[in-house]
């Protein structure tokens, strides 16, 4: 087995509230002291160095899956009477590799084209303006809940074509099938209950949806999946359904971190947030520093396909690997200054989306969503502040963002 010589510890086996609030002096002592690092707790090894990861996400020999043993493997195990929704997030695009990857993902690919992102500028920009129309109302609210979280269920509804009236059902099963993109979170029982039962409410909701457009063919994404399948590359209705579940939780939750940890990060650097004021063209730079500054998802995981070499380390096969996004998006050796929010950078190599084959499917529209959200909360509430500084981030650490954010409008 691997040993480490070094005193170094793997900081997510017991994250601390120090941890928590700050990661990055640990993630910049890890990759200068032990850029891949055997975590003898946790039976990974943790990737912390830009380059490592960039190779890792582009080199075919690691792989998606479930590993044989550690906590994504026990998480599996501890799915109590969840076999329905084991099989379900195995048909997801980003649990498979290729070539049944690639299966998935070139129909997919289909409906998230630039004509499809640009078709939705409008409604996601009505759908903000509609936000800040009630929030104008107030002298102060939470910019998570009221608009970082309600913008991209919105728009994930109008996307499947989910009825106004039904948003709130989106809300619910959203909240609870996060916890399927970290695992850390889904050992409690009761919780895995609350999974097994949305995942099943959510697929029952979109059957008979499925079933209607293949009849009568409308301007959403289910309409787009359906018309994008060939006889070479057709889903089978499961897979469809478990996707677009899948596009549900995994496009929300990181676009409502990505919209309040971007605010967060402007308003806390006020001589950023002036800069994209008198030239509103800089808010896509603005939302690149923000993937790459606080990212959205801190970690993905790997498996080695076979015995590989890695940092001078020896990577067994079927070894998990745990690629630090987080700390690959401050490394001084590609981000000069790393540890400054700086919308001016001009190379956005950041880590934030992936890499190779399985980068996000929904990368352009996080992008166009959080665009929007920042020049209309800026433009029409400019004088929108922090009510405190003492700020907590939620729970899991894998999906970073804070559990509120309190702003006063003057």
């Amino acid at each position: 087995m691997p040993s480490s010589a070094n005193t170094l510890a793997d900081p997510f086996v017991h994250i601390s509230k120090e941890f928590m609030d700050d990661p990055y002096p640990i993630f910049h002592r890890l990759r200068a002291e032990a850029p891949v690092f055997w975590s003898e707790k946790g039976r990974y090894w943790l990737v912390t160095r830009y380059a490592d990861a960039h190779h890792i996400l582009r080199d075919g020999n690691y792989e998606k899956g479930i590993p044989h043993a550690g906590p994504v493997k026990n998480f599996i195990v501890h799915m109590t009477g969840g076999d329905e929704l084991k099989e379900s997030v195995a048909n997801w695009v980003a649990l498979k590799n290729p070539p049944e990857h690639t299966r998935i993902r070139s129909t997919a690919n289909k409906a998230f084209t630039p004509t499809m992102i640009t078709r939705m500028r409008p409604s996601i920009q009505d759908i903000a303006n509609h936000l800040i129309d009630e929030l104008e109302k107030k002298q102060e609210f939470d910019l998570v809940s009221e608009y970082a979280f309600e913008l991209p269920v919105r728009v994930i509804a109008k996307m499947l074509g989910v009825p106004a009236d039904d948003i709130d059902k989106l809300h619910q099963w959203s909240n609870i099938l996060t916890g399927l993109l970290e695992p850390r979170q889904g050992f409690n029982p009761g919780r895995m209950h609350k999974m097994v039962g949305a995942n099943r409410e959510f697929i029952d909701y979109l059957r008979p949806l499925v079933e209607e457009r293949k009849k009568n063919p409308q301007e959403d994404l289910i309409s787009d999946l359906l018309a994008a399948q060939d006889s070479a590359n057709k889903l089978t209705e499961e897979e469809l359904l478990a996707n677009c579940v899948f596009m549900l939780i995994a496009g929300h939750e990181t676009t409502v971190n990505l919209i309040g940890n971007g605010v967060h990060a402007l308003v806390t650097n006020p001589e950023q947030l002036a800069l994209i004021k008198e030239n509103p063209d800089l808010t896509p730079q603005a939302v690149e520093e923000a993937l790459r500054y606080q990212c959205p998802v801190q970690m993905v995981r790997r498996i080695a396909h076979q015995d590989l070499e890695l940092g001078g380390h020896k990577i067994a096969k079927e070894d998990l690997v745990i690629i630090s996004l987080g700390a690959c998006n401050r490394d001084p050796a590609v981000f000069p200054n790393p540890d400054k929010f700086d919308i001016s950078r001009k190379d956005a190599r950041h880590l934030a989306f992936g890499e190779g084959v399985h980068f996000c499917l929904g990368a352009s529209l996080a992008r166009a969503e959080a665009d929007i959200a920042f020049r209309t909360l800026f433009d029409r509430l400019p004088g929108l502040k922090l009510k405190t500084t003492s700020l907590e981030y939620k729970d899991p650490f894998g999906l970073r963002g804070f559990k509120e954010i309190p702003v006063t409008v003057k």
